[in-house]
């Protein structure tokens, strides 16, 4: 799970005023069979969460709201960046409330808004009785392969429930490195040392190369000679 944040920001680990507003924090999410070529507004940095079930001991739990196959313009809709958009011309309400359950009836809705971002709904991942979450995100993810010749094209998007912004809580995040791309090297480090200097924690810097086509992988890389703190 990965969060592309802007250059500008001297602690992009705490969320935007924007997040706390609405009670989302928009991810992207990485994974062989969930691949995409560029990063959310073709910036060249971010931070990598550990997978909820794998985060260190102590760190927060940040639970994932729900999953789009790709990206939905979430800061456009309601219910934390999952429910309806406000530039809707269909339904764009969760996909469990319309009855959409699998990718292929995802692919369908999709389809008939005009392959539209804000008309697509988006696959709950918060807990009901009797609803399955893993199947949904495993739904969202195969919705991606679906409409892959689009979908490589552009990253897609989760809503992670947005954390405190109080500068205290850097310590408890499940913060498992700092990336970057292509030339974005100097504002990792600059991440990477502001975050030393407000913990005394060190969080790695490691380069990912995204993949250029739905054939190709992405990979990460870590350098010794690319870290700030060591």
């Amino acid at each position: 799970m990965l969060r592309v944040t802007s250059a500008d920001v001297d602690k992009p680990w705490l969320p935007s005023t924007a997040s706390v507003t609405s009670g989302g924090v928009s991810f992207s999410y990485l994974r062989d069979d969930a691949k995409f070529s560029r990063l959310a507004y073709g910036r060249k940095n971010g931070l990598i969460f550990y997978p909820t079930a794998n985060r260190p001991g102590g760190k927060l739990d940040v639970p994932v709201l729900c999953a789009f196959p790709i990206d939905a313009a979430t800061n456009n809709r309601a219910d934390k960046g999952c429910g309806v958009s406000s530039n809707q011309t269909i339904n764009s309400d969760l996909c469990r409330t319309q009855g959409i359950f699998t990718a292929e009836q995802w692919k369908t809705h999709y389809q008939q808004g005009n392959n539209s971002h804000s008309n697509q709904c988006g696959f709950d991942e918060r807990n009901y009785s009797g609803y399955n979450v893993a199947d949904a995100f495993y739904q969202n993810i195969r919705a991606m392969s679906l409409i892959s010749a689009e979908s490589i094209n552009e990253q897609n998007e989760l809503r992670l429930t947005t954390w405190s912004s109080s500068t205290s809580i850097a310590s408890q995040l499940p913060l498992q490195a700092f990336f970057y791309i292509s030339d974005g090297l100097a504002v990792a480090q600059k991440d990477q040392q502001n975050f030393y200097n407000d913990t005394k924690i060190i969080v790695p810097i490691v380069k990912v190369t995204l993949p250029a086509n739905t054939s190709q992988h992405a990979t990460f890389s870590f350098n010794a000679a690319d870290q700030k703190v060591k």
